[in-house]
């Protein structure tokens, strides 16, 4: 009987560990927020071999190497067009409509198929993957989308 305590003791322990050492989303303060401005946006890129959490659609996404998360607000009626470069191949993937951050960020774990407004996966790609456009339709003011661009050449920065 002690046997079968020890067994199960240990069956516990070994699933918790498990449990915390998959990918899980990145607390709200990690996020960070994309604001337009004039000169564009810089950042850095995730470079520490984590991979994507779990439970999201990655849509497109092959591979979901470094993933690093942002956020914006539609501030106008139209289309999003973004420019995403790197100096090496970065992917990306944006989730929305969502009535606001809070609720964009918590759904982060259980992003659909259809919420899925934009992807692109360029492996292989003529400029080696390095310059992705953003084109979201449909923005209606206060409308927030989440980012995930992935990092498949390790580049240490990106700009919008």
């Amino acid at each position: 009987m002690k046997k079968n305590y020890m067994k199960l003791l240990f069956f516990t322990i070994a699933m918790l560990f498990v449990q915390n050492t998959m990918a899980q989303c990145p607390a709200d303060e990690d996020f960070t927020q994309i604001c337009s401005a004039a000169g564009g946006f810089s950042f850095n890129l995730s470079t520490a071999g984590n991979t994507a959490p779990a439970g999201n659609d990655y849509d497109c996404l092959g591979t979901q190497p470094d993933p690093s998360f942002f956020y914006l607000i539609g501030d106008a009626a139209g289309t999003i067009n973004l420019e995403l470069s790197s100096s090496d191949d970065v992917d990306y993937i944006i989730w929305g409509p969502f009535a606001d951050v809070s609720t964009g960020i918590g759904a982060c774990g259980s992003y659909n198929a259809g919420q899925v407004a934009d992807c692109s996966y360029a492996a292989g790609a003529s400029n080696g993957g390095n310059e992705e456009q953003i084109d979201i339709t449909g923005v209606n003011p206060g409308d927030v989308y989440v980012l995930m661009v992935t990092n498949f050449g390790s580049a240490p920065t990106a700009a919008l």
